[in-house]
């Protein structure tokens, strides 16, 4: 069995409450641009996708993982809110087609992601991984 927690921030309780100051300022930010517009952002593909590149994996192939069907398993692309924003199903491939916008850059950004559905993928999770704790138990 697998065990995820947030592990308690490290540094001076000042530290602590900056880093989550940070974090929620993004998520608010993200929250704000997905009242707008309907996101580049899937609940397991941009998981994946910001897991794998926070560890130096292959993050679109991970991503692809999650969004893809495949015999017997049905993928986010199967997700008829998803089939419905992007007018139908849409390969991986497609997902990484949007570049960032102008707006998504700076602190907090992370400038080497090259697709707006990366660049909102480590917005989102970053912060999160980060903290993160995993066990096996």
């Amino acid at each position: 069995m697998t065990v995820s927690r947030i592990a308690p921030f490290a540094g001076e309780p000042e530290s602590r409450r900056w880093l989550a100051l940070e974090h929620l300022q993004a998520l608010i930010e993200l929250y704000d641009r997905g009242m707008r517009e309907p996101l580049p952002m899937y609940c397991a593909s941009s998981a994946a996708y910001a897991r794998a590149a926070s560890a130096g994996e292959d993050a679109a192939t991970a991503a692809g993982e999650a969004w893809t069907s495949r015999f017997r398993f049905d993928g986010e692309d199967a997700e008829l809110e998803h089939q419905l924003v992007l007018g139908g199903v849409r390969s991986v491939d497609d997902l990484f087609n949007e570049a960032p916008h102008a707006d998504e850059r700076g602190p907090g950004w992370q400038m080497s992601e090259t697709s707006r559905f990366g660049r909102l993928a480590r917005r989102l999770w970053d912060g999160v991984l980060s903290c993160e704790e995993v066990a096996t138990l």
